[in-house]
C-alpha cells in the first residue's frame, strides 16, 4: 500500500498521530467501519474469520508496518487504541474498564455533565474482569471539557 502502517487517528487530521505496531482484528474492524481508509472492512472480516494476520505497510518494505491478528495480553494492556473522525462523527474506545456497572455509569454521567451527546455505545463482554466501552459521538463535541 501507499501508506507505512495503521495510526491511532488520521495523520493528515493529526500529524503527530502515532503508527500502531499492532491491533486486533475487532478493533481494525471498528476503525474502518467508522471511516479509517486504510483497510476495506470485508478484508478485516475475513482474516479475523479464518484467522489470518494481516500486515499494512510501504510496498517498498522499507519500514515495518502494522500487524493485525487476534487479541493477546499485551494489547489489553492499551487503554485508548484509535480514533476515527468521520463526517462530523468522532468515537471513542476506552479499553480495560473494570467490570462495575459503577465505572460505566460514571463515564456516561460526566459525558452528560458536559453535555456530550452520546450516539451509539458498545461494550465488551467481560473479559478477565475487564470491558471495553466504545461510544460515538458528534465532531463538535471533541472541543468539549472531557
Amino acid at each position: 500500500t501507499d501508506v507505512d502502517g495503521v495510526y491511532a487517528i488520521d495523520p493528515r487530521v493529526y500529524p503527530e498521530a502515532k503508527k500502531l505496531d499492532v491491533i486486533c482484528y475487532d478493533e481494525m474492524l471498528e476503525m474502518a467501519s467508522l471511516g479509517a481508509k486504510v483497510l476495506e472492512t470485508r478484508a478485516v472480516e475475513l482474516a479475523s474469520k479464518f484467522k489470518v494476520p494481516l500486515t499494512v505497510a510501504l510496498s517498498t518494505g522499507q519500514y515495518p508496518g502494522t500487524l493485525i491478528k487476534e487479541r493477546d495480553s499485551e494489547m489489553e494492556k492499551r487503554v485508548v487504541t484509535g480514533l476515527t473522525i468521520e463526517d462530523n462523527c468522532l468515537m471513542v474506545s476506552l479499553n480495560r474498564i473494570p467490570f462495575e456497572s459503577k465505572n460505566i455509569t460514571e463515564i456516561f454521567a460526566r459525558l452528560a455533565g458536559n453535555n456530550v451527546f452520546v450516539d451509539m455505545i458498545s461494550q465488551t463482554a467481560p473479559y478477565n474482569s475487564f470491558v471495553n466501552v466504545s461510544f460515538s459521538t458528534y465532531e463538535s463535541a471533541k472541543h468539549q471539557a472531557w
